[in-house]
């Protein structure tokens, strides 16, 4: 293959929102995550299941990659390295999924017993 064929190639493939190097397989880039589903205000010890969907520069959802959960209030709103929010006490917090540097965030209201 010519060099500037090769360059040309290139400079499509990155123009797609797909990146990799020869020794590694091109994935695509996450450009937007998104969480849910949306919850109503919770009530203390409820728990609920969130999903993250990761989706590349066109709008494609993009399956099989690592998310990275996290609460901004651990004492309100716990998560684990699935997603299974817990209510722990009265207040807000956001849940945070990241997914290839890319974070979608729901917010999640706990009232009281």
């Amino acid at each position: 293959m010519s060099r500037s064929l090769s360059l040309a190639l290139a400079i499509a493939v990155a123009a797609c929102g797909y990146r990799g190097s020869p020794s590694q397989p091109l994935t695509p880039q996450v450009k937007s995550v998104s969480v849910g589903p949306a919850t109503p205000p919770m009530s203390v010890g409820q728990t609920a299941q969130l999903t993250a969907t990761a989706y590349d520069t066109h709008g494609q959802v993009i399956t099989g990659l690592t998310v990275n959960w996290q609460s901004s209030d651990q004492t309100s709103v716990t998560v684990d390295k699935n997603g299974l929010i817990v209510a722990a006490a009265t207040g807000t917090a956001k849940i945070s999924a990241t997914i290839s540097g890319a974070t979608g965030t729901l917010d999640v209201s706990v009232v009281g017993p």
